[in-house]
């Protein structure tokens, strides 16, 4: 065995696949921030299409965790946000 833990996105095709659904991978879907830039997830949801969901083609759940990936606060070089 490698003792590797593999970790991959979900996919942005509405579906898991692979590598996403391998059983020794952590799956990570999209999270969108929905409204005001905050952090309130009680609005916010899994991103579809934009984020691979579950289940599987064999049945199991994924994504296992998400992240935001839209409408997220980002610095620029010039100190201005996105």
């Amino acid at each position: 065995m490698y003792n590797v833990l593999w970790i991959n996105a979900a996919g942005n095709n509405g579906i898991i696949d692979l590598p996403a659904d391998a059983y020794n991978s952590i799956a990570v879907g999209e999270l969108y921030d929905v409204g005001i830039r905050d952090t309130n997830r009680n609005d916010d949801y899994l991103k579809l299409p934009g984020s691979g969901s579950g289940p599987t083609l064999d049945g199991r759940i994924k994504p296992d965790i998400v992240a935001l990936g839209t409408n997220i606060n980002s610095t620029w070089i010039s100190g201005s946000w996105d």
